[in-house]
Formats: structure tokens, sequence, C-alpha cells
């Protein structure tokens, strides 16, 4: 796992390599609703495909930073879930 300040807040963040044919059929059909494909400018000034909270997808203030990040997020409703 990586951690790469991006600004305000700082959120965990995995890289992984793949080819567009595997985002494609295999990663986005299994993503959450919540989630959807963004862009974002590494330290190194490039960029990399991104996967972002849709906006308006929570109504956490601040997203789910304040809860450590989008998998203690899912930890925290499969807890509340019962």
């Amino acid at each position: 796992m990586l951690r790469q300040r991006l600004g305000p807040p700082v959120e965990p963040a995995q890289l992984y390599e793949l080819t567009y044919g595997m985002l494609a059929q295999r990663l986005l059909p299994r993503e959450p609703l919540e989630l959807e494909l963004s862009i974002i400018e590494l330290a190194d000034g490039s960029g990399s495909l991104s996967m972002r909270m849709r906006a308006g997808s929570l109504q956490l203030p601040g997203g789910v930073s304040h809860v450590g990040g989008w998998r203690a997020y899912l930890k925290s409703i499969s807890r509340a879930d019962g």
C-alpha cells in the first residue's frame, strides 16, 4: 500500500498496473456504486486513473476521511448492518 500526499486529507492508496481491458471488463463492473473512475495528479506531476467517491454518494461530512478511508467505512457499515 502506498501513501501519497495529494492535499488534505491524506488517504491510503493502492497502486495497480493493469490493462484497459482488465479495467473495463473486470475491475469497474465490480466497483460499488459509490465510487467512480477519475484522474489524479501524482507527486511527480504525472497522471493516474483513480477510483474516488461520487459527489453526493454518501451523506458523511468530509466523505470517508473522518472514519479512516474507504475500507474503514466499509467495515463500519457492515457492523452497523449487524
